[in-house]
């Protein structure tokens, strides 16, 4: 008895493996890479390692970017099992700002994922960071003002003189992060003038992009 139930655990054993296909099996550990900030100057780079587990050799047919800022290359087009390979993405921030996130699809002879994607994404600062860029001051004539605006730099800058055009406004320039970052304090206590207010904060700066800062300021008195 023990001798036929061996062959037919034997022969259904082979029937499994019989119905088996070969295939290639890609596999990223780390499909997604965030760089947390970056300067909108810098071309950043990062290489994810493609891996084939399966037991047939991985071919990847194509590699495509979502946005014509992103760039992907694979060193190897064939990955044979166990093999891996690198796919290095390089993404171009000039011109962008805020929240970003790309993709990069690789498109394979896998069965199981024929499309198989890795994500960057992170927060990309322009040049120069205004907040606010604009100062809004809706007054009645007992209110008194106290407003702060932040300048953010990409890179090492002197800030000069600020002044205005709205007479009853003090400006006073303090620097929070050494030529990087920097807060422009603005007060005012009543009487004012009764009517609109439509003016502008300038402020000098020695950066590459421009040399002045020109906030507008609106409002009115009450």
């Amino acid at each position: 008895m023990k001798t036929g139930r061996t062959w037919i655990v034997l022969a259904l054993t082979a029937l499994i493996g019989a119905g088996a296909v070969a295939a290639p099996d890609l596999v990223c550990e780390n499909p997604h890479w965030r760089f947390d900030y970056a300067s909108d100057a810098e071309v950043l780079t990062h290489s994810f390692v493609l891996r084939n587990t399966g037991d047939q050799t991985l071919v990847i047919k194509e590699v495509q970017a979502d946005c014509g800022c992103t760039r992907a290359r694979v060193g190897s087009r064939e990955i044979p099992p166990e093999g891996s390979t690198d796919l290095e993405v390089r993404f171009n921030p000039s011109g962008r700002s805020g929240e970003q996130h790309k993709q990069v699809t690789v498109i394979s002879n896998d069965p199981e994922q024929p499309r198989f994607e890795v994500t960057i994404e992170g927060f990309v600062q322009p040049p120069i960071w205004v907040n606010p860029e604009q100062l809004w001051l809706p007054l009645s004539d007992g209110d008194e003002v106290a407003r702060r605006i932040t300048l953010e730099f990409d890179r090492d800058t002197a800030v000069g003189e600020a002044s205005t055009s709205v007479g009853f406004l003090d400006l006073n320039v303090l620097e929070l992060k050494r030529s990087r970052i920097y807060v422009v304090e603005v007060t005012a206590a009543p009487p004012y003038p009764e009517g609109r207010i439509d003016g502008a904060i300038r402020i000098d700066v020695d950066h590459p992009d421009r040399s002045r800062i020109v906030i507008p300021v609106k409002g009115y008195v009450q």
